[in-house]
């Protein structure tokens, strides 16, 4: 493996951590809002290497169908007003602690990557520097 494919592996994870970051960040700022469907529902991300050798890190979002949350409050514009859940409102299921816990893993993942590609930088470095007279 070269160089260069160290640079684009290394890349391509900060690239797929950037997008947990973003997805993270949505969840909390979104976590009490509602949408022309509903309540906000919750996104995650996975991530997987590419096939054959290349190994590239893809990231791939999707919104989950957990169940909302039930709070009651018969005084909200957006309480129910018929069924079983008259008088309560629907809430996201969003955890924001665990959105905080996603946000810092995926920084910390970003901060690994940009450490490969500092380390890959300075082997370079190094070695022209060897090679000069």
């Amino acid at each position: 493996m070269s160089e260069f494919d160290l640079f684009r592996l290394a890349g391509s994870g900060m690239d797929a951590q950037r997008v947990a970051l973003d997805v993270a960040a949505e969840n909390i700022a979104s976590a009490d809002a509602w949408t022309a469907r509903g309540v906000y529902r919750r996104k995650v991300v996975t991530l997987s290497a590419g096939g054959g050798f290349d190994g590239l890190v893809r990231a791939r979002v999707r919104e989950t169908n957990d169940p909302v949350r039930w709070h009651y409050d018969p005084g909200d514009p957006r309480a129910q007003r018929v069924g079983s859940h008259r008088g309560y409102v629907a809430l996201s299921p969003v955890d924001t602690v665990e959105q905080m816990v996603a946000l810092l893993s995926a920084e910390r993942g970003y901060e690994a990557d940009a450490a490969v590609l500092d380390a890959v930088k300075s082997g370079i470095t190094h070695a022209l520097e060897v090679e000069r007279p």
